[in-house]
């Protein structure tokens, strides 16, 4: 079944789909797209657990595709695209970000990146991250530890990664590829 949201007039908890102490909640399949303004597609919140975003859509969108404050989370299959700050921002443990598409991000914000936030012993694995701009592709931010990134494509991020204060990250088996300086 898939849903599309598409110009909604009013947004609850400042996001098209809120998530609040999320057990198993997930959105497969659904498209959220333009009319949020300064709004985020999806917001996890509040420090529940589980739950995640699978085979969705969400672009044109005024601030962050995904905001994840939940333990456990899982974002797979996505593809989140022309955003105003980061396609995805985690503050989590135990996220796995597995095969999705991210780009055309960081259009209107200057602090953050194509993935974003303090990700702590969790996998990101399979995902192509192009044409994030100037910013990072992936951002792991203060405090982020024991997380595992493997096979994941970057292309055209003259800044495919950076670890801001981050400890026992393992980065494996990436690619990048950029037709300018990187």
């Amino acid at each position: 079944r898939r849903s599309v949201l598409e110009r909604p007039a009013e947004f609850p908890a400042g996001a098209g789909i809120a998530i609040g102490l999320a057990v198993g909640a997930a959105e497969g399949g659904t498209q959220l797209h333009e009319g949020l303004g300064e709004m985020t597609g999806f917001r996890g919140v509040d420090g529940g657990k589980g739950g995640g975003i699978y085979d969705c859509e969400i672009y044109n969108i005024g601030v962050e595709g995904a905001y994840l404050e939940l333990r456990d989370v899982t974002l797979k299959s996505s593809h989140i695209h022309h955003v105003g700050r980061s396609a995805a921002t985690l503050w989590t443990t135990g996220a796995q970000v597995i095969s999705n598409e991210f780009h055309h991000t960081m259009l209107s914000s200057r602090d953050g990146g194509a993935i974003y936030g303090a990700m702590n012993n969790s996998l990101f694995e399979g995902n192509y991250c192009h044409d994030c701009g100037g910013w990072p592709g992936l951002y792991n931010d203060e405090g982020g530890k024991e997380t595992v990134y493997r096979g994941n494509k970057f292309v055209n991020c003259w800044w495919p990664f950076h670890m801001h204060q981050t400890r026992d990250i393992v980065f494996t088996n990436n690619t990048m590829e950029c037709d300018g300086a990187m």
